[in-house]
């Protein structure tokens, strides 16, 4: 299941949210901008992966959380691709 939900940057550019279900334990976040720079989606995915690590080593019920990070990580892996591809695209 898929939910998007809009909003405006602090100058009026439009961000949009994407929420994604894959399950009640695993979701997904994607936030598009149309000048989102491929240094600070980097950062984000670092971040992201670091909090997401941390909370996995807290919990440690290893199988669902571990699939879901997988997805997550597919799925940036994803985005990073498609941010390169446009980039060098004329």
């Amino acid at each position: 299941m898929e939910d998007e939900r809009s909003f405006s940057d602090i100058c009026g550019g439009r961000l949009a949210l994407q929420r994604r279900y894959y399950s009640p334990s695993c979701r997904e976040f994607c936030l598009s901008c149309p000048r989102l720079s491929l240094r600070s989606l980097t950062a984000v995915t670092c971040t992201v992966w670091l909090a997401a690590y941390g909370l996995f080593t807290l919990c440690e019920s290893a199988k669902p959380r571990l699939d879901c990070l997988i997805e997550v990580y597919r799925s940036c892996q994803e985005i990073l691709a498609h941010q390169k591809a446009t980039s060098t695209s004329p």
